[in-house]
This record gives structure tokens, C-alpha cells and sequence, in this order.
């Protein structure tokens, strides 16, 4: 508890820090809405001349988008210290030393050491496209459904962190980052903002079971819309939801420190 009370203070001190440089922080967050601002006018621009995609409508998917992007969210700004060449540079580098003396265990120091708050620019756009998918669904925003949709947000942050994690767990043992880990963080985010009924079925046990970013947002997202969903990722696999990410999790932490071993045994 204490190692997670330094963190939280050491991860808001690097959010301000940013402060100090107000045009760059002010382009960030512009940058970063912007992204995704274009990506939701994409949608709706597509959705607007072929009507349905999957049987879903343009308010319907615009919900599964704004979910994802608000995950995507926290997961970049805590995760950007664990970006595939970034860490590489502190592993290979023999930086990696120095984190291990801290008085604060290495991962929650790594993730620490610079949040993003440009981010921020990500999740109001996400979250304002969650309200307007919504609205224009139907949905009704009572504190069951508002619940609902805060455990997607955390739940597909917190799969799309551990990726993060089992990245860099790898860079320990490789010696550099891997594009395969951006693959599966964008690529998983951008599959999860879609019906899952449109994708191969090999695409949707992938993302469903294995690496359970498109579980974390689209069965919610059924249960929000009151939709059955597609077959064998229907609503009554919402249970699941937060049991999944819990358990990817455990399994990233479980790697990281095994590679942290391997890079003690190594000797830097």
C-alpha cells in the first residue's frame, strides 16, 4: 500500500511537471483529441453512406469507439514509459540498474516515471462520444449502466496496460522492444471498436479470449444497448469481463518479474 501511495504521488509530480512546458502540453492534448475526433468523423462519414455495419448503427458502434478510446486512454498514459523502444533504451542502456535501487517496486516505478496527461485530450473526446453514442442509441443512464460502462473503461485499460507489461517483460530477456506488443495494443483497440460479428472468427476468439480487449468493451456495450450479441460472445459472458482482466493482469506482473530476474542474473 505504501509502494502504491508513492507512486500515485510520483505519477501526479510527472504529470505536473508537464505544466512547465504549457505549449507542449497544450499540443499534446489538441493532438490527441484530434485523433480521435478524425477516427469518430471516419466512422460516422462511413456509417452515413452504408447505413449499418453488422447490423450495428452509427450511434451503436460510435459507443464501442468511445469506449475503447477512454482505455486507451489510461493505458497510454501510464503505459507510455513501457513503449516498446523507450523501455528497450532503459534495459540495454543499464539504466534499468538504477530502478532497482529505488525504494519503490521497479514496476510501479517504470509506470510512474512519466504519465502522459496529453492524454487527457483522448478521453474527453472518448467520453463524449460514449455520450453521444448513447443518446442516439437510447440508452438510459442510470447508476447500474454508469457503472457498467466505468468497469469496461478500467477493465479494457487495464488488458491493454498488461500487454504493456508482458512487452516489456520481454524486452528483458530480447534486449529491445518488439512491434508485435503495438500490434496487439492499437490493433486490439482498433478490432474492439467494431461489432465483432464483421471480423473472421479466429480474429474474434483472439481478442475474446486470449488477449480480451474486444471482451472487456463489446459485451458491456451488448448489455448497454440490450443487444444478444455475436455467437459464443454473447451477455451472459459479462461475468467474465472483469475475471479476464484481472487474470491477464496477474499474468503480465508474473512475466515482468521474471524478466526482472533474468536481467539481475544478467547483470545489467
Amino acid at each position: 500500500m505504501d509502494d502504491l501511495r508513492l507512486a500515485v504521488r510520483l505519477g501526479r509530480a510527472s504529470a505536473a511537471a508537464y505544466t512547465a512546458r504549457p505549449v507542449l502540453l497544450l499540443t499534446g492534448l489538441v493532438g490527441a483529441a484530434l485523433a480521435v475526433g478524425i477516427e469518430v468523423l471516419g466512422v460516422v462519414l462511413l456509417l452515413g453512406q452504408f447505413g449499418r455495419l453488422g447490423g450495428w448503427d452509427v450511434h451503436e458502434v460510435a459507443l464501442l469507439l468511445g469506449l475503447v478510446e477512454c482505455g486507451l486512454s489510461f493505458a497510454v498514459a501510464a503505459g507510455y514509459s513501457l513503449e516498446t523502444s523507450t523501455f528497450a533504451a532503459l534495459v540495454t542502456g543499464g539504466e534499468f540498474d538504477a530502478v532497482l535501487t529505488r525504494p519503490l517496486s521497479p514496476l510501479l516505478w517504470v509506470l510512474s516515471r512519466d504519465v502522459q496527461p496529453r492524454e487527457l485530450g483522448r478521453l474527453a473526446v472518448g467520453a463524449a462520444t460514449v455520450v453521444w453514442g448513447a443518446h442516439g442509441a437510447g440508452v438510459r443512464w442510470t447508476p447500474a449502466h454508469v457503472g457498467l460502462a466505468v468497469l469496461s473503461v478500467g477493465c479494457c485499460a487495464t488488458v491493454l496496460l498488461a500487454i504493456h507489461i508482458l512487452g516489456a517483460a520481454v524486452t528483458f530477456r530480447t534486449g529491445q522492444g518488439t512491434e508485435f506488443v503495438n500490434a496487439f495494443i492499437f490493433g486490439g483497440a482498433t478490432l474492439a471498436s467494431y461489432p465483432l460479428q464483421v471480423f473472421d472468427l479466429s480474429l474474434r476468439v483472439v481478442f475474446t479470449y486470449l488477449v480480451p480487449v474486444a471482451l472487456t468493451v463489446y459485451v458491456p456495450a451488448l448489455v448497454l444497448l440490450d443487444r444478444p450479441g455475436a455467437p459464443w460472445a454473447g451477455r451472459s459472458l459479462l461475468p467474465l469481463v472483469p475475471v479476464a482482466a484481472a487474470g491477464v493482469l496477474g499474468a503480465a506482473v508474473f512475466a515482468w518479474r521474471g524478466g526482472v530476474n533474468h536481467y539481475q542474473r544478467s547483470g545489467g
